[in-house]
């Protein structure tokens, strides 16, 4: 998969499960000064602009650096898709709270539930 550098003022961030923490924020702002961006954000094409898929908080740390563009790999599929894919990732996460688990899941069943019918 490609990596393309987006202008962030092309990123549209919307219907997003978690809220992003800012000191969790600067935190990872500081991590990308220190060490560089280590994981491009992932975002699906949408008209001329992109809806940000994973990558909240990497995504909010450049803009704290307030960078103008970010590494990012343009994801495809529809729009349960790219949910099931943003849940999945934070799924994976150990810090998710125990009411962030549960949301995250009960999400992902309706997702299931669309694709089955």
């Amino acid at each position: 998969m490609e990596v393309l550098n987006i202008r962030l003022d092309l990123i549209d961030v919307v219907d997003r499960l978690r809220p992003v923490d800012t000191d969790q924020k600067k935190g990872m702002a500081a991590d990308i000064i220190q060490r560089g961006l280590r994981q491009p954000i992932e975002v699906r094409k949408s008209g001329a602009r992109y809806k940000l898929v994973s990558g909240a908080y990497r995504l909010g740390a450049f803009e704290l650096l307030q960078r103008e563009e970010i590494p990012a790999f343009v994801v495809k599929g529809n729009a349960a898709e790219v949910k099931h894919d943003e849940i999945m990732e934070n799924l994976a996460r150990n810090e998710l709270t125990v009411l962030e688990r549960c949301e995250f899941l009960n999400e992902l069943k309706k997702i299931f539930q669309e694709w089955t019918g």
